[in-house]
């Protein structure tokens, strides 16, 4: 971000637009964080976290934007990939055939097409837009619809992190909640994408288009089809 940031603030040079490509891991997941992420900058955050430095490369763009006002400045957080081999976390935990199902929990997850998220990067770029945005594939699905859309199986699993043993389980193929994503998979996570809408955007792909990104894209579609019904 800051190399990108200097060339374009480098003398001569005839930007008109910059989009950043942030990212959705920014905004917390807890019991008492909303549902429904809307754009914001006050996050509370964590020092040496991940979210922490996504949330330092957005604030050295937008320096960029203040000191060049005739450059337009897109943040766009993008949700969680799939398909197009870019998949996320969440998105390669769904991509197996045990996917693990934390007891008592079965929260409201989002996906965002790779597709989805070229275009909206695209438009940005074409649109010459500035300001923050959210990006996610429409809707949202519970965990348990996912894995069945997904045409996997599901299996319980106590709702904590593998810790150290998470190499050890990955190696023997054992289900288990990565955990980088217990948090999600308790608490569930989704963006509200109304302000790139408004603008004029709108995704290709729903969260089972997302889903059939994901492997047999046959069975996918049946198990859509019959919860649909």
């Amino acid at each position: 971000t800051m190399c990108m940031g200097a060339a374009i603030a480098h003398e001569g040079v005839r930007v008109r637009s910059w989009v950043v490509a942030s990212s959705s891991a920014v905004y917390p997941i807890d019991s008492h964080a909303a549902l429904l992420q809307a754009e914001r900058r006050d996050l509370p955050l964590e020092q040496d976290t991940h979210a922490a430095s996504i949330a330092e490369a957005e604030d050295y763009a937008r320096d960029v934007a203040e000191r060049l006002p005739h450059v337009n400045v897109a943040l766009l957080r993008l949700q969680q990939l799939a398909g197009g081999g870019a998949n996320g976390p969440l998105a390669s935990l769904l991509a197996r055939r045990l996917v693990p199902v934390p007891i008592g929990f079965d929260p409201l997850v989002q996906l965002l097409h790779v597709d989805d998220a070229a275009s909206a990067l695209a438009f940005a770029a074409r649109e010459e837009l500035a300001g923050l945005y959210n990006v996610a594939s429409s809707g949202t699905v519970h965990w348990s619809d996912a894995i069945q859309a997904a045409g996997h199986i599901g299996v319980p699993v106590l709702p904590l992190g593998a810790s150290l043993l998470e190499g050890v389980f990955e190696t023997l193929g054992v289900p288990h909640l990565p955990d980088v994503l217990v948090d999600l998979l308790r608490f569930g996570h989704a963006l509200d994408t109304r302000k790139l809408e408004r603008a004029g955007w709108r995704p290709h792909y729903d969260q089972d288009g997302c889903l059939a990104a994901l492997g047999d894209s046959e069975s996918v579609r049946e198990a859509a089809a019959f919860r649909h019904r």
